[in-house]
């Protein structure tokens, strides 16, 4: 039998339901409205088998989940009928929850040209983009208060 990787372990932990693939299924699946669900959709078969995206729940807040095209078996009469296609919802951890470690940072911090090789670097580190580019969202705020705390103590000098 096959162990599973970390990563994988992860997904199929966060997992959250498969839905039927209709507006209806994913709309009940994560509790929002039929528009939204509809754009899910329409954004899955724009770019083929997987999507991610934030979404504004009904209770307002905004979480971020990943939509993987699948299908399951239909079973009756205890035999497999058909396959029905169905979306796996995976719930993804708010990006802000998702820490980088110290040698991380400094990699980022020594490869001047990280804004060109994004989707490199996020696959070199082993992080999802969405992790990676809030983490390099981070490091440029960081970066602009460290050069104007300079400008403020050269003036003073």
């Amino acid at each position: 039998m096959n162990k599973l990787t970390d990563g994988q372990a992860r997904v199929y932990e966060a997992l959250r339901v498969a839905a039927d693939k209709t507006t209806r299924g994913i709309s009940e699946a994560l509790d929002i409205d039929i528009g939204v669900a509809r754009n899910i959709l329409l954004t899955l078969e724009r770019k083929g088998m997987a999507t991610s995206s934030k979404i504004r729940t009904r209770e307002g807040n905004q979480k971020e989940f990943a939509f993987i095209e699948t299908e399951y078996e239909v079973v009756g009469n205890n035999q497999v009928l058909g396959k029905q296609p169905a979306v796996a919802i995976i719930d993804l951890p708010p990006a802000e929850e998702v820490e980088l470690t110290p040698e991380q940072w400094q990699f980022l911090r020594d490869n001047k040209r990280w804004w060109r090789y994004r989707t490199v670097l996020a696959k070199e580190m082993g992080l999802p983009k969405y992790v990676f580019n809030n983490a390099l969202e981070k490091l440029r705020k960081q970066m602009e208060r460290e050069k104007s705390q300079d400008k403020k103590a050269r003036k003073r000098a």
